[in-house]
C-alpha cells in the first residue's frame, strides 16, 4: 500500500467512525510506517462542530471548536484497518 492510499484510508475511517459526530476540517498529521509489523500509523486530526449563538437568536454561526487527534493503524498488505488510538499532543517547551 503507498502512503497516499493509506492517508486516504485513514481518513475514511476517520469518517465512518464518526459519521454521527459533528466533525470536520479532517486533516493530516503524521503518518509513520512501523516495519517490524508491517503497518501504518497515521494519525488524523478533525474538529468538532459546536454552535454558537450571538446576541440575537436569529444569527446562529458555526464555531469548530475542540480538535481531535486519532492515531489509525492499517495493514500495509491490504489496507485493513487494525486499531485506532487517542494521539494527546503536549505543549513545546
Amino acid at each position: 500500500m503507498e502512503r497516499i492510499e493509506a492517508v486516504r484510508s485513514a481518513k475514511q475511517v476517520i469518517k465512518e467512525v464518526f459519521a454521527d459526530e459533528r466533525i470536520g476540517q479532517i486533516r493530516l498529521e503524521e503518518i509513520d510506517f512501523d516495519a517490524d509489523r508491517d503497518e501504518w500509523l497515521i494519525t488524523v486530526g478533525f474538529a468538532h462542530r459546536a454552535t454558537k449563538r450571538l446576541e440575537f437568536p436569529a444569527e446562529v454561526q458555526p464555531d469548530w471548536t475542540k480538535r481531535s487527534y486519532k492515531v489509525v493503524r492499517l495493514k500495509d498488505e491490504d489496507g485493513e484497518f487494525v486499531g485506532m488510538r487517542d494521539r494527546f499532543l503536549t505543549p513545546a517547551p
